[in-house]
């Protein structure tokens, strides 16, 4: 227990720019087994600030100004800011665009950059551009290196500057049907086969430039199923995200998963934003629901409490001062996901497949942003809505997670 302690401390206090903690794990929070201590990728970013193809890379500041260090998933990333420099025919060199370079550490075998060249071919709306993705070999340890080049995608929609006033209500409307167009997208695929993202966060759901435009980022944990093998197996722990995001069926260990996991995940970052910056929760109940230092058995009895019913949903959050679109479209999410009359949450928990596969379909999820257009003209709801309109998915498929 004292150095599962110590190894927490590590993890929440240590800088990005120092060594950092690998560990395995059988599930989230528990049976921790320190691997190795890892030195600070110093030496990778020296020679990233050199040529890739037909353009150089420039770190803008050795300092990383994010990365992955608060939960143990057997992964580690910082990001940097940097530039392209292209070289013209001419032999002048020419400043490109600022970008995000993205280095990352896992022990698995997947790469988010095949994950992100999938989503990009399929035309999946609200993805950074992908500049450039590959991995580096290094002997000395094990797993693999992963380096990605992408467009910068803006500000995380947890801490965005758009809550501060009520008239953007509307616009956060448009951000949220903006990433459920691309989840949606994800998963209906192209013939070839489909993707779950399995990491939808608040971290990983951006407001990008002055017209806020919505961006799902952070790959890594997505899942690209076969379109002929929707029992497709996986190398990756079942329960895999960021555990105050994860869907009561993730949480409870189920195998199966689905876009409706994703969507819940979507619901749940609404909730906590709506809390964050208009509730007055309980300071404990907020603190174990959102701080990630639950256990995903107490995670999934606390949430279940929650989820009840729409009246303990609504009292837990206590919002008091929420723009009338926001705690709406909280109630519609609420209500889509969760307010059958057929299936209980101990229904949805505990079925091999989840019931909700056969009537959330991508209309009915459109539908719950229509309401919004009544008051102004948002472009991303529509598009969200034409797109269901054109889908031809009636229902949603699943993925087994069982492991080999």
């Amino acid at each position: 227990y004292a150095m599962v302690r110590f190894i927490a401390v590590l993890l929440r206090y240590l800088d990005p720019r120092h060594s950092y903690v690998v560990s395995q794990t059988s599930g989230i929070f528990n049976d921790i087994n320190l691997v190795e201590l890892v030195p600070p990728p110093k030496q990778i970013v020296n020679m990233l600030s050199g040529s890739f193809r037909e353009f150089r890379l420039k770190i803008a500041d050795d300092k990383a100004f994010s990365g992955r260090r608060y939960y143990i998933h057997g992964m580690r990333t910082w990001l940097y800011h940097a530039q392209i420099y292209y070289a013209t025919e001419a032999g002048k060199v020419e400043r490109g665009d600022d970008v995000i370079l993205k280095l990352q550490w896992h022990a698995s075998d997947a790469r988010e950059g095949d994950i992100h060249k999938k989503a990009n071919s399929m035309s999946v709306p609200h993805i950074p551009q992908l500049v450039f993705a590959g991995d580096i070999e290094m002997e000395e340890h094990p797993g693999g290196w992963e380096v990605l080049v992408m467009h910068n995608a803006g500000a995380s929609i947890k801490d965005h500057a758009i809550w501060s006033n009520f008239h953007n209500a509307c616009v956060i409307v448009d951000a949220f049907a903006g990433f459920s167009h691309t989840l949606l997208a994800a998963s209906a695929g192209d013939g070839s086969g489909f993707i779950l993202h399995r990491d939808v966060s608040a971290s990983n759901l951006l407001m990008h430039g002055k017209d806020h435009e919505p961006r799902v980022i952070d790959w890594g944990y997505g899942l690209v199923a076969s379109a002929q093998n929707l029992n497709r197996t996986t190398g990756l722990p079942a329960i895999v995200g960021t555990a105050p995001y994860m869907s009561l069926r993730v949480l409870y260990g189920q195998f199966k998963r689905s876009v409706v996991d994703d969507l819940e995940s979507l619901f749940l970052v609404l909730s906590y934003c709506l809390c964050k910056h208009y509730g007055k929760p309980d300071k404990d109940w907020y603190r174990r629901m959102w701080s990630g230092t639950l256990s995903t058995s107490n995670l999934l009895m606390e949430r279940k409490d929650w989820l009840e019913s729409l009246a303990t949903y609504i009292a837990k959050m206590n919002l008091n001062s929420c723009p009338r679109e926001l705690s709406e479209l909280a109630v519609d999410m609420y209500m889509a996901l969760f307010g059958s009359k057929e299936y209980s949450a101990s229904d949805i928990i505990n079925s091999e497949a989840d019931p909700r596969c056969s009537y959330l379909t991508n209309a009915v999820w459109a539908e719950i942003f229509s309401k919004s257009l009544e008051i102004m003209e948002l472009p991303h709801v529509k598009k969200l809505l034409r797109f269901a309109k054109d889908s031809e998915r009636d229902s949603f498929a699943e993925v087994d997670m069982d492991e080999d």
